[in-house]
C-alpha cells in the first residue's frame, strides 16, 4: 500500500494489519529510499483528549527510573533491556536516545497526563524500517495502565505518521 510520510518520504506498507493485537502499525513501513539516507523530522508536541506527548529530555530520566524497572512493564519489552534494571539505566538509556533523536533516526515521545504535562508517566517512539526489529515501541507505567491511555497514545502517533 503506497503512502507518504509526514517529512515527505515515499514509502509503502508490508503486512499491514498483521501485527499484535492489529497494531495500526503492525506493517513495516518500506521508504521508497535508501535507509541510510531517513533522516526523520523533530519530534513533534501531539495533544489528545486527555494527553500530551512531548519530545523526551532528559531531565524525564528521574520519573522514568522511578516506573520503568518493574518486572510487570519490563518482561514485555525487547531482551536487551537488562533486568535487573540498573540503577543508572533510565539515565544512560535516556543520554544514547536522545542522541538518536538528534540524529533523526527515531522520533520519541514522553507520555503525559494534559493535567500534568511535566510528569513523565511513559514512552512511545517511531522509527524507520530497518527489516530488524518493529517500527514502534512503548511501556507505560503500571498506575496507570487499563485505560485505554497507550491505544490513545498509539492513536496520535499513528496519524502524526501516515498524515
Amino acid at each position: 500500500m503506497p503512502g507518504v510520510l509526514r517529512d515527505g518520504t515515499e514509502c509503502f506498507a508490508q503486512n499491514a494489519g498483521r501485527g499484535p493485537q492489529g497494531s495500526a502499525l503492525a506493517g513495516n513501513l518500506v521508504p521508497n529510499v535508501a535507509l541510510d539516507t531517513v533522516r526523520l523530522p523533530e519530534t513533534p508536541i501531539l495533544e489528545s483528549e486527555r494527553l500530551v506527548l512531548r519530545p523526551l529530555r532528559l531531565a524525564d530520566a528521574p520519573a522514568a527510573q522511578r516506573y520503568f524497572p518493574r518486572w510487570e512493564i519490563v518482561r514485555w519489552l525487547n531482551a536487551v533491556v537488562p533486568w535487573p534494571y540498573p540503577d543508572n539505566g533510565a539515565e544512560s538509556y535516556f543520554r544514547e536516545s536522545l542522541e538518536q533523536v538528534a540524529r533523526g533516526e527515531r522520533l520519541l515521545w514522553t507520555i503525559c497526563l494534559k493535567e500534568a504535562p511535566d510528569d513523565l508517566i511513559g514512552i512511545i517512539e517511531l522509527r524507520p524500517d530497518d527489516g530488524s526489529r518493529d517500527q514502534r515501541g512503548f511501556w507505560l507505567a503500571t498506575e496507570f495502565q487499563g485505560r485505554g491511555l497507550i491505544t490513545e497514545a498509539a492513536n496520535q502517533v499513528t496519524e502524526y505518521a501516515f498524515t
